[in-house]
């Protein structure tokens, strides 16, 4: 037949017959269609005819085409005669944005919801339509600028990216999950997209924006559904800013152990779900009982670095819910878990275990100097033989030259620590920022601390204490005497006197932050 629309790519206008054809064709392998516009043009309209059949058995074909002429509008981009097929190509494509489910939805929430009749009356003139658009178009950008902030995402969703579409999700989640509107027709026809091998329909990029389009059918449920978006984004931003819970929440989040990051986040999002829908009080009684969970020992409990998950706990509290003088500086501070997240502090040895290979490099010069100290102490004993102390001059001329050496010529040094993996030999130390950090001794990584602070960089509090040696002294009980016991005032070593002090300082304080919490 006649086509309004002419396809001058190829020489007869008759290029859509030829398609149609090709449907007709029972055994047309599609993969032996060669060009890409026939190719595409056949799979579209196999897909149009395929859907027009089933209207056709479900009868409802004829109301279909109704709303057709009634409700679809066709755009025409006419150009002049002197205009190339490139340029009106180039312009139709030209500052695309990609169509996003946080894009579609925001596009069928805002078209609707502005068309709603207030107190009966007619319909709204255009303008004010427009108006009302460009208000409720604001505060959507507002909220969607604020999700996507990476900080934002990480903290509630452990995504740096399509924080927008994790609220919507969210909201979905809360108010439309048992809404279940959608067409019988739709879903056979969705049916036609199974993959028999694997029996399940092929992931929909596009699936959230299709939920909230099956159940927003009316301009009211739009304009509920918006406000029900701004309310989520109060109550979230409000927890964000508040720094109680914010400590408290990001203690839950950030505390948890997963396999992967789609478990990670599939965590997330579960814990911020389970915090909907209850009052303030309730909500910081849930909180603070699950930290006290986590930083309870329970009786017999092994704790250091054996249990890595638990003493990771009990470390992070200690930053995360710091001592103070007064308790309005407590109300105040606020944990950086995203600097937290990105630089993986995570639990490692404060005076090093011994390495347990052949050959090591001492790699900092502060480390190389102290290690050189520590060997001259060693040659001066009264029992060091002469071939001992041969072996040990060779060991220093290699350390200050910054070349390999055998683990076990300096394996006094690891040994005076009688237990690296106890409770107070442990502390959060950021291995991303600096891999060298982890086998580094006490004053290395003091320096290197201590730099990354000046640089102004993130440092868990307790680690910052704990490396400038300025944790609050301690009233110890020992055979019936009350001792004041604190960190040995040396700045550069680390004692097994520390390692004792510390674990009794870390359980002193838990203990503080149960009360506290109480």
């Amino acid at each position: 037949g006649d086509y309004l629309v002419a396809y001058s790519r190829y020489n007869n206008n008759n290029i859509f017959d030829e398609i149609i054809d090709m449907i007709k064709d029972k055994t047309l392998n599609e993969k032996e269609i060669i060009e890409q516009d026939k190719y595409y043009m056949f799979k579209a309209s196999k897909c149009f005819k395929d859907f027009f059949d089933l209207m056709q058995e479900e009868k409802d074909f004829d109301d279909f085409l109704e709303f057709i002429k009634a409700n679809v509008k066709i755009i025409l981009n006419k150009e002049d005669d002197f205009t190339s097929a490139e340029q009106v190509f180039a312009n139709l494509n030209a500052n695309k944005v990609a169509l996003t489910n946080a894009y579609l939805i925001k596009g069928l929430l805002l078209t609707k919801a502005t068309r709603r009749n207030v107190n009966g009356y007619s319909k709204k003139h255009f303008k004010e339509i427009m108006d009302e658009r460009a208000i409720m178009g604001r505060l959507w950008d507002e909220i969607y600028s604020w999700f996507n902030q990476k900080d934002v995402s990480t903290f509630f969703f452990a995504t740096k990216e399509n924080g927008m579409e994790k609220l919507l999700e969210l909201v979905y989640d809360i108010y439309y999950t048992n809404d279940n509107t959608e067409n019988e027709i739709i879903k056979k026809f969705e049916n036609n997209f199974k993959v028999k091998e694997l029996s399940h329909i092929i992931n929909n990029d596009y699936e959230l924006f299709n939920r909230f389009h099956n159940s927003i059918r009316t301009e009211e449920k739009a304009f509920v559904c918006l406000n029900q978006i701004k309310h989520t984004y109060k109550l979230l931003r409000s927890w964000y800013e508040q720094p109680e819970f914010y400590n408290l929440i990001g203690y839950n989040q950030f505390t948890i152990k997963y396999k992967d990051v789609k478990e990670k986040q599939k965590r997330f999002y579960g814990n911020i779900r389970n915090l909907m829908n209850k009052s303030n009080i309730e909500l910081l009684k849930q909180l603070k009982d699950n930290v006290i969970k986590a930083i309870l020992i329970k009786q017999g409990e092994s704790l250091g670095y054996e249990n890595k998950n638990k003493t990771h706990q009990l470390l992070l509290a200690l930053s995360v819910f710091p001592e103070h003088e007064d308790n309005t500086k407590e109300k105040r501070f606020r944990f950086d878990f995203y600097s937290f997240s990105e630089e993986n502090w995570t639990l490692e040895h404060i005076f090093p275990q011994n390495p347990n290979t052949e050959k090591i490099t001492i790699e900092s010069e502060i480390d190389r100097e102290w290690v050189r100290k520590k060997i001259e102490e060693r040659i001066n004993k009264k029992d060091t033989t002469t071939v001992e102390k041969q072996k040990l001059n060779d060991t220093i001329n290699k350390v200050i030259n910054g070349e390999e050496i055998n683990s076990s010529d300096i394996g006094f040094i690891f040994s005076e620590v009688v237990n690296p993996h106890d409770l107070g030999n442990m502390a959060l130390l950021s291995i991303r920022v600096n891999p060298a950090l982890s086998n580094s001794f006490f004053n290395g990584k003091r320096v290197k601390i201590l730099k990354k602070i000046n640089e102004g960089n993130f440092v868990p509090k307790h680690t910052i204490d704990l490396f400038s040696k300025m944790l609050s002294p301690l009233k110890i009980e020992e055979n019936n005497l009350i001792i004041d016991k604190k960190l040995d005032s040396t700045l550069t070593t680390w004692t097994n006197t520390d390692i004792d002090f510390h674990k009794h300082w870390i359980l002193n304080r838990l203990q503080e932050i149960i009360k506290l919490l109480n």
